[in-house]
This record gives structure tokens, C-alpha cells and sequence, in this order.
């Protein structure tokens, strides 16, 4: 078997650009095939040539694909890279990661550039500490409506890439806790979380109907009330005539009908 081929291109980081999907460390294959490694050169051109063009999102899928491959460190190297541009430090860091960790053959001298680039990758992670916050089973806590995993530490320490973000913290009985913000490249930022208790809901039993007036009586002096009652009376009225007219009543005033 040919074994793991030797691409050459390493990528710079410079400019940035939004994305969302997460990456996980993979090992490489132990013994791909000749196909796998021709299959594996070809993505990796066809990324870099991607990445010329800052297509970076392209670029980076190829770059993953052609390291499924064949396993080769310079393709996990421009994933990465790739992740910079993409602004996504956190995956980033994590495949440099995974490039020292799966690659201790690599010389020194790469070595020392990548550990220098996932060090630029970690000083461009955003965090979030999220302080007041209790200690709960039933809290929920979610970033950008993705689930965020609480292991009980205070303040509850959130990383997240750079750009605009949605925190929501619920629990029952409590109102929830809403935070909207932009979060720069390398920002630390507390955030106090305020979960008052939610007021009891009224209930009204079916038997006893809701009173027609408040407390103090002001309801009474709303003109939308008159005009309603004003209707009642006037298809009251209406409905005695046609009673009145058909023998069933007997008339007292000109308005007024009794049985």
C-alpha cells in the first residue's frame, strides 16, 4: 500500500466570514488505498484552488474530505486554516489540536507554526460567563438556540466564535432570561442572569363569573362598557316589541314590557 501522501500547501489566516457547522477530531486512516490517495490529491487541489479564491467554505469541506482520505497532515493543516478565515477559532483550535495529537511525525519546525496558529485561534475565542445563575437540573441554557452543557461550574463559562449572538436561560416556574449581543474577537464578557419567580396564574372557577366591575368601580366610567350595555337594552327593547306585537305582553309604559 502506497500510505499517506506528502501534499505541500499550508495555508496563511487572514480575512474572515460566517459559518455554523461544528468539526470533530477524527483519527486518519491507517492503510488507504491507491485510489484513496489519488482521490485524496485531487480534493486537495481542488480546495486549494478554492482557497485561492477565498472560497472558504468549499475550500474547507474539500479539505476535510481529502484528510478522510488519506490522512494527510497538510490537508487537516488547511481545514483548519480554512476554519480561521471562515471565523470559526474554536473548530479551529480543535483540529490544530487533532493535527499535533493524530501527527507527531510532523517535523519541529511545523510543529512550532501550527502550535503558533492554534494559539491565534485561541486568543480569537469569545466567551461568555454567566454569573447569578443557580445551580439546577431544570435549567436550561441555550446559545443561538443550540443547547449549551452545564457541568454545575459558577459563573458558567460559554466559549463561542465571534459575531452576533442570542443567550436564553430557562426554568420552570421563572421567567425566562433573554441576552442579545455582538461579541468581538477574543472578548470576555459577564453577563448577570435574572430569573425572578413568574406571577401565579388567576384561575376563575366556571361557577363564579368574572365581576362586571374593579375594584375602585372605574370600569363603569369606560365608554366601550355603555355602548355595550346601550346595544343590550336597545335588543331587549326590540325584542319586547315584536313580543308585544304578537300578543305575548302586555305594555306598562311606551318602553317598558313585563310577562
Amino acid at each position: 500500500m502506497p500510505g499517506r501522501a506528502g501534499f505541500a500547501l499550508l495555508l496563511l489566516v487572514t480575512a474572515a466570514a460566517p459559518a455554523r457547522a461544528e468539526q470533530a477530531c477524527r483519527p486518519p486512516p491507517e492503510d488507504p488505498s491507491a485510489e484513496d490517495v489519488a482521490e485524496a490529491r485531487d480534493l486537495f487541489l481542488r480546495g486549494s484552488a478554492l482557497a485561492r479564491q477565498e472560497a472558504w467554505d468549499r475550500a474547507y469541506d474539500l479539505f476535510q474530505q481529502s484528510y478522510a482520505r488519506a490522512g494527510t497532515p497538510a490537508a487537516l493543516h488547511n481545514a483548519a486554516a480554512a476554519l480561521m478565515e471562515l471565523d470559526r477559532p474554536r473548530e479551529a483550535r480543535d483540529l490544530f489540536d487533532c493535527l499535533l495529537a493524530n501527527h507527531p511525525e510532523v517535523d519541529e519546525r511545523t510543529a512550532t507554526s501550527v502550535r503558533a496558529l492554534r494559539q491565534e485561534a485561541v486568543d480569537r475565542v469569545a466567551v461568555l460567563m454567566l454569573r447569578s445563575l443557580p445551580r439546577d437540573d431544570d435549567l436550561e441554557v441555550t446559545l443561538d438556540a443550540r443547547p449549551v452543557g452545564d457541568d454545575g461550574t459558577r459563573p458558567l463559562r460559554i466559549e463561542s466564535d465571534p459575531g452576533e449572538h442570542a443567550l436564553r436561560v430557562t426554568h420552570p416556574g421563572r421567567r425566562p432570561f433573554d441576552w442579545r449581543g455582538r461579541l468581538g474577537a477574543g472578548q470576555r464578557l459577564a453577563v448577570d442572569v435574572d430569573l425572578p419567580e413568574a406571577p401565579a396564574p388567576s384561575v376563575l372557577s366556571p361557577s363564579q363569573p368574572a365581576p362586571l366591575t374593579d375594584d375602585d368601580g372605574t370600569i363603569w366610567t369606560e365608554p366601550w362598557l355603555w355602548i355595550a350595555v346601550g346595544a343590550v337594552v336597545a335588543g331587549a327593547i326590540t325584542a319586547g316589541l315584536l313580543l308585544h306585537d304578537s300578543g305575548q305582553l302586555e305594555p306598562r309604559t311606551s318602553i317598558v314590557y313585563e310577562l
